[in-house]
């Protein structure tokens, strides 16, 4: 029998790393494999040469190479970044010192992000969803696809549960919708054609965003909400009619729920009750929806990807009762961000992001940076105050209070190429993803640790 080498690319997970303990091999890429069996054995003879010597020495681990052999220290106990790579469906995690492979495991299905649900990493295969233990790749659990349905699509509840929603494969099916516990894999509950789920607030119901298209061509929608428990259905919304429909969404606040149409950039917006499902109210405007958050929703008639028809403006309407609060003039739209010490809402302009004072519509500070792309850009919060921003080749760190760079790390300018980009913030460190590279920089000071030239997507 052949013994396999060590590829090249994994020589470095034995090397040593400045800022993490070594790391002893974890493959998951399935059962009877060479490697498997090779590292196998090398840990029962690490194990039986620990009894040997226990009583004459202490042990003192070390990285020994004989050949094309390697004799592994203990496992890696340190902190873990899990990331998809784009394009060979695998899933790695990674050292956060050091950006090497921890573990892999492959294949997973690119149609479907990966789900982080406390300690497990929900996945998707070909043929249904696998657990997997984010310390070291381990697969907990696998589940078969219900069959005549297709691929799943995962979504978060809380940090124990999750939802595995697999279409039909047939236009006359229905979706399942399985609650399942993330660390055993097991069904707690399921539902058929409920819609698309919310997340919930925490102790609150599941809620459901459905819509359907009628024999006369009407739209409408409702919102059902169920026990995020046992899946029993507690209340279901009254029905919302639509003539012309391009797209919907659902959102929440804290005490009630969101149903928006939008057709022709005109936006109709229903707030239902959060404990009853009952109406509260309706209104149409005339305007985009554009982004919420605690208080108020945002309009705007500025569309990045269309011909200015009319002077643009940014209105600012209360979440409780659909009522306009101020409009501002200028080009605004959604970074994607909360305000800030819910006071200071920072948004995208046309030559790069201002701070707009959620009281009054103010805009408090522009920051235009050299190169800024109207297209192109990223926006994540970080812990406090600051926000970063990635557009034009530099990732920015911004005091989003004040409007002042904190600091500025030049960067490679990837925003083409086939697939996605991401700005992550996380443990003190900003993930740049791009389609080509994957870089980890210091949150506070902005140097870069380290750079890897591989396609990897945060898994949050």
């Amino acid at each position: 029998m052949r013994e396999s080498e060590t590829p090249p690319e994994l020589l470095d997970w034995f090397e040593d790393d400045s800022s993490d303990s070594f790391v002893m091999v974890s493959s998951a890429t399935g059962g009877g494999s060479t490697r498997g069996r090779f590292f196998a054995s090398l840990t029962l003879a690490a194990l039986v040469g620990v009894i040997l010597v226990a009583s004459s020495a202490a042990w003192v681990p070390t990285v020994q190479r004989q050949g094309s052999r390697w004799f592994p220290p203990p496992p890696y106990t340190g902190a873990v970044t899990v990331v998809q790579e784009q394009f060979n469906r695998t899933i790695w995690g990674l050292r956060p010192g050091s950006g090497k492979p921890q573990w892999s495991y492959k294949p997973v299905s690119n149609e479907s992000a990966p789900l982080r649900v406390g300690d497990v990493v929900v996945a998707v295969e070909a043929d249904g969803i696998v657990g997997i233990r984010s310390r070291d790749g381990y697969p907990l659990w696998h589940a078969k696809t219900p069959p005549g349905h297709a691929i799943a699509l995962l979504n978060y509840i809380d940090t124990q549960q999750f939802i595995a929603w697999f279409p039909s494969s047939s236009e006359e099916g229905s979706a399942v919708y399985q609650a399942r516990d993330a660390y055993s894999g097991a069904i707690l509950w399921e539902l058929t054609n409920a819609g698309f789920p919310i997340l919930p607030p925490q102790g609150k119901d599941l809620l459901f965003c459905s819509n359907t298209i009628l024999p006369d061509g009407m739209y409408t929608g409702h919102v059902s909400a169920f026990d995020v428990t046992t899946g029993l259905l507690h209340w279901q919304s009254p029905e919302v009619r639509k003539s012309a429909l391009e797209s919907q969404n659902c959102f929440i606040s804290a005490s009630l729920v969101y149903f928006t149409q939008e057709a022709a950039k005109t936006s109709e917006l229903t707030a239902f009750s959060l404990a009853t499902g009952a109406l509260v109210w309706h209104h149409p405007y005339v305007n985009s929806l554009t982004s919420n958050d605690a208080q108020h929703f945002y309009t705007t008639n500025w569309y990045i990807d269309q011909a200015q028809s009319a002077a643009p403006v940014l209105t600012a309407y209360n979440l409780l009762t659909g009522a306009p609060l101020w409009h501002v003039a200028g080009r605004f739209t959604s970074l994607g961000l909360a305000p800030i010490q819910d006071t200071i809402l920072p948004m995208k302009t046309a030559t790069g992001i201002a701070g707009i004072d959620v009281r009054t519509g103010a805009v408090t500070w522009q920051f235009d940076p050299p190169e800024d792309s109207v297209q192109f850009w990223l926006a994540k919060a970080g812990e406090g105050t600051t926000i970063y921003y990635y557009t034009g080749g530099y990732v920015y760190a911004i005091d989003a209070v004040t409007g002042n760079m904190v600091w500025a790390q030049a960067t490679v300018f990837d925003g083409s190429g086939f697939g996605q980009s991401d700005l992550v913030y996380r443990d003190q460190r900003v993930y740049l993803s791009t389609p080509r590279t994957f870089t980890a920089f210091d949150a506070s000071e902005g140097r870069q640790l380290w750079q890897v030239a591989k396609s990897y997507l945060v898994v949050n």
